[in-house]
């Protein structure tokens, strides 16, 4: 048990006293009793300020963390451990605990003593209620801990944060509504289908993640250095990021002018874009594979063949080509 100020009160000398914390906070009688509720309510808070420590570490983005690694996973630990004394401390020194006064009689003392074989059985009552509930508890929160490890087990794929559902679900969205584009684009610049399917899925998940969701939608509401990039965010009051192959706003005149809207338009100057890119590295005397994964990371900006952003779109592509995703035979079920 946590000797937080809370659950478990000190004595006039200092020492922590075994008696448990009762309404009045008078301290209780020689028996120890459990306070289920104070202890739920404390588990319940260090969850939160977990979860919370969480979102600080991966800035919002809850799905990359990373549950394998035993140094981010103390770390968390310490941030609920950290905010449960912190706040439960915090509203034990800010709200004392009512009830009667010193010097208030021997009277309430009594009256006190004489309810207690009613209070344990409550108490009885009550922490099974509360057991019931933290059970219940435990459960949601195994089921987002699934969800963050890839849907019940279905797993990460290999050399990404990425769950295997998540990618998925995008090839099923870009095959069933961007397939004919995504084709097109591909034979008309000779790329690869599943370096330009995971390139839609880690720019965009192929509209889902945009705002509004689907072609039209805009993401990157980042702000930027007005010095460096003339604005801090889009005149027109949108994201960097435009459609589906989130093509920058500032970098392009398409972003600004073009049809970026129109799913066929943004797919093919992605691919054109791309394309673009890699063959600057294959002018520089790169080979193929090189030049492909430069190109990937000089389309996000980036640059080496090893940057962040090509080995996640890489190993994307390569779990895409071994489920036979890029093949148009390949039917949509699939990837459901």
């Amino acid at each position: 048990m946590r000797h937080n100020g809370a659950c478990w009160p000190r004595d006039k000398s200092g020492r922590w006293s075994e008696e448990r914390c009762d309404a009045s906070g008078t301290g209780g009688n020689q028996q120890t009793v459990f306070d289920a509720a104070c202890f739920t309510l404390s588990l319940m808070i260090g969850f939160i300020a977990g979860v919370l420590g969480g979102l600080a570490i991966k800035a919002g983005n809850i799905a990359d963390i990373d549950l394998s690694d035993s140094k981010l996973l103390l770390g968390l630990m310490a941030a609920g451990y950290a905010g449960t004394d912190f706040i439960e401390n915090a509203f034990t020194n800010l709200f004392p605990q009512g009830g009667a006064q010193k010097g208030s009689g021997g009277a309430a003392a009594r009256e006190r003593t004489a309810a207690q074989p009613e209070k344990v059985d409550e108490q009885g009552s009550e922490a099974s209620a509360l057991s019931e509930k933290f059970d219940a508890l435990s459960a949601k929160v195994e089921k987002v801990r699934a969800v963050l490890q890839g849907a019940a087990g279905d797993g990460i794929v290999p050399g990404t944060n990425y769950p295997i559902w998540a990618l998925k679900r995008d090839a099923k969205v870009a095959r069933a509504l961007y397939w004919q584009y995504i084709v097109e684009g591909g034979q008309a610049h000779q790329l690869p289908l599943s370096v330009i399917l995971s390139i839609g899925s880690k720019e965009s998940q192929w509209g889902l993640a945009l705002r509004p969701k689907g072609p039209a939608g805009t993401g990157d509401f980042t702000r930027r250095d007005p010095a460096k990039w003339g604005h801090a965010m889009p005149t027109d009051g949108l994201g960097w990021g435009r459609g589906l192959m989130q093509i920058d706003w500032y970098s392009n005149e398409f972003a600004r002018t073009g049809n970026w809207r129109d799913a066929r338009a943004n797919i093919l100057y992605g691919c054109s874009l791309l394309a673009e890119k890699i063959k600057k590295f294959t002018d520089a005397g790169q080979d193929q594979d090189t030049a492909l994964r430069c190109g990937v990371s000089s389309y996000n900006g980036m640059s080496g063949a090893h940057s962040p952003y090509a080995n996640d779109v890489m190993a994307r592509a390569a779990w895409i080509r071994e489920e036979g995703l890029d093949s148009s035979q390949a039917p949509v079920a699939e990837a459901a």
